[in-house]
């Protein structure tokens, strides 16, 4: 997340684990640990951006930054 938003390049968590929502905490109580798996994903997918108006030329832009962070 940090190499991308240093290129300019905005993400975000994929997902939340949905037991750790408001209003899951909430009605069961949930604090964390009790689905291990959904927990350590969540801070491991990025969502990249993707919108109808995002451009062939940002699209590039962003697959040449991800090919370099990677290789």
């Amino acid at each position: 997340m940090k190499y991308l938003l240093e290129n300019e390049i905005q993400t975000k968590i994929y997902f939340p684990p949905v037991h750790l929502t408001t209003l899951y905490r909430n009605l069961f109580g949930y604090k964390g640990e009790e689905f291990t798996v959904a927990e350590n994903l969540s801070k491991r997918v990025l969502s990249l951006p993707m919108y109808p108006a995002l451009k062939k030329g940002e699209m590039d832009y962003i697959v040449e930054k991800i090919e370099k962070f990677i290789s």
